[in-house]
């Protein structure tokens, strides 16, 4: 708990002091899992979760993929408004080239950051190497510009337009 306020505190501090940019360029991995806002009595399961959702994330990134699944789906689970989760889950379908199953998970995603702009752009980002895959090229293409529009110092929605205009090309 104590780890998951000091991330919130050191995102808050460079949001104001204008870092933004800096944190753009922050690996999903090391993006904190910030609060849901609930209720008293839900704080129990909110911290569940996060802790779920940061489990499933290191077995995501070991390559530990239907282990993953299994923990975000518990993360969701205990509290259907924990966007993190869902997020998760979408890259973990994505990795296992389940492209269909991830696209919904990124929609619910993006229902429950609200206006969170780094995250969004990720879920935009992650849409849009979906959309590739899928041979979607122009859907990717708006994906990336909204990842952009979010935020505009994020790399890899940068390198998303390229890839997509080189192709078209």
């Amino acid at each position: 708990m104590a780890r998951l306020k000091y991330l919130g505190l050191a995102l808050l501090i460079a949001l104001l002091s204008g870092c933004l940019s800096a944190l753009s360029t922050t690996p999903d991995e090391e993006l904190p899992l910030n609060p849901v806002a609930g209720s008293d009595r839900s704080v129990g399961r909110e911290q569940a979760s996060i802790e779920l959702t940061d489990r499933g994330r290191q077995l995501l990134e070991s390559g530990r993929w239907e282990e993953s699944t299994s923990v975000f789906q518990k993360a969701i689970s205990l509290l259907p408004s924990n966007p993190y989760p869902y997020y998760y889950l979408a890259k973990a379908r994505y990795r296992q080239q389940e492209y269909p199953q991830a696209l919904p998970l990124l929609g619910q995603a993006e229902r429950f950051l609200g206006n969170d702009p780094i995250w969004l752009s990720r879920v935009y980002v992650l849409r849009g190497w979906i959309y590739e895959a899928l041979s979607r090229f122009d859907d990717a293409k708006k994906q990336y510009q909204q990842a952009l529009a979010k935020d505009p110092g994020n790399p890899v929605a940068q390198e998303g337009i390229e890839r997509i205009q080189n192709r078209l090309n």
